[in-house]
């Protein structure tokens, strides 16, 4: 049986788009999109929205999908977006950077954070005792956080149930991660070593690829 293909396109930006550039980036996408994107009120959250959609844009092309499918997106109960059910994808972004996971046939979900010193204490009950545990005796305790916090993200997406999910109740067991009775297959993607990323999916042994996008890199 061949392996699932699961594939990762990412991109970055350090500046605020122009107005014009903004505008003809924009027109690519449906009117559905546009109009979510322009309601954000700072400009960083407009261009992650507008980044994320044009990251899935070219991945449905590259999937062999019509770019079409934009307009054929639906949302669960819980807000999580849908194209059918043949293929599946997610978004996720932090600070500067945008990242969107896809694959034929199985669920996935992804996360990315930025590392920051925030205080853990803040989030204790997002862990378990031995998680915290695991935390503090690390060398590098605020990296380790965030590392669990990515994993755990990566699986109420890929779940899609929202924050219904109660991160304290998702073990993590070496590569693997659940809730329930549902098993996650856990994928950590280097993207930036001030970041933390993860990929969550339902099958094991997938063939990730991973693949940067410099959509904004004139700007």
């Amino acid at each position: 049986m061949s392996k699932s293909k699961i594939q990762i396109y990412y991109a970055s930006f350090d500046n605020q788009l122009d107005n014009g550039t903004f505008n003809i980036y924009l027109a690519k996408l449906p009117t559905a999109i546009q109009e979510k994107i322009i309601r954000f009120k700072r400009w960083q959250n407009r261009q992650e929205c507008l980044l994320g959609n044009l990251l899935l844009m070219i991945g449905l092309q590259e999937t062999g999908f019509s770019e079409s499918c934009l307009y054929d997106i639906t949302y669960n109960d819980y807000g999580r977006p849908l194209i059918g059910d043949l293929v599946d994808f997610n978004i996720s972004h932090s600070e500067n950077y945008v990242v969107c996971a896809m694959a034929k046939g199985i669920k996935i979900g992804i996360d990315i954070e930025k590392l920051k010193c925030n205080n853990l204490a803040d989030f204790e009950p997002a862990m378990t005792a031995y998680q915290w545990t695991q935390i503090y005796e690390s060398p590098s305790p605020h990296k380790k956080f965030y590392n669990y916090w990515t994993i755990k993200e990566s699986v109420i997406k890929a779940e899609g149930k929202g924050m219904s999910v109660p991160l304290d109740e998702i073990f993590i067991e070496d590569n693997i991660a659940g809730y329930g009775t549902n098993k996650w297959h856990l994928y950590p993607i280097s993207i930036n070593n001030e970041y933390s990323c993860t990929l969550a999916s339902n099958v094991p042994d997938s063939i990730v690829t991973v693949k940067k996008m410099d959509l904004f890199s004139n700007q």
